[in-house]
């Protein structure tokens, strides 16, 4: 996860919300949580047995997908760490989502071409991305809300991504 995030903002500008570098101390983690995932313009989810297991995360993941039908938008992006097979009554969202929509898996060979087509817009990004032959890359896209509407408004935190 961390390679993921230190390549995503050193080397394409993203700015990422984690939570144990940039959540206060002191606050509520869900109200921080929350507010985050309102402010972000892409949630990724990186999924394995112990993201599973953490309640803070399966209140993540169903906070992000239940925001994405409320606001008619894609945002929720799923990265599979390590393949997830056994699920419990707290992470039925989850197995409904690996089941029902695309998700990248972080040993495929295209992942940071897939990853990189799936962020926020950015011209730049999107020129990379269509120029490494991803087959599967434009399927991905179409899963996504078109962010170039929302690049004016003001967020309630600076960053990207939850």
């Amino acid at each position: 996860v961390r390679t993921v995030v230190d390549k995503l903002e050193e080397e394409h500008g993203f700015k990422f919300c984690v939570h144990n570098r940039d959540f206060l101390p002191g606050e509520r983690c869900f109200d921080q949580m929350g507010a985050c995932i309102d402010a972000s313009r892409r949630v990724i989810c990186f999924q394995s047995p112990s993201f599973l297991s953490s309640s803070f995360c399966n209140w993540e993941f169903s906070y992000a997908l239940e925001n994405d039908v409320l606001r008619g938008k894609k945002r929720l992006a799923v990265v599979m760490l390590e393949p997830v097979t056994e699920f419990d009554e707290n992470n039925q969202a989850v197995k409904q989502f690996i089941s029902t929509f695309t998700y990248l898996e972080r040993e495929d060979p295209d992942f940071w071409a897939k990853l990189l087509y799936i962020m926020p817009s950015n011209p730049v990004l999107q020129q990379q991305a269509n120029t490494s032959n991803v087959q599967n890359a434009a399927n991905l896209r179409t899963n996504y809300a078109d962010d170039s509407a929302r690049e004016d408004e003001p967020l309630l935190h600076d960053h990207d991504i939850a």
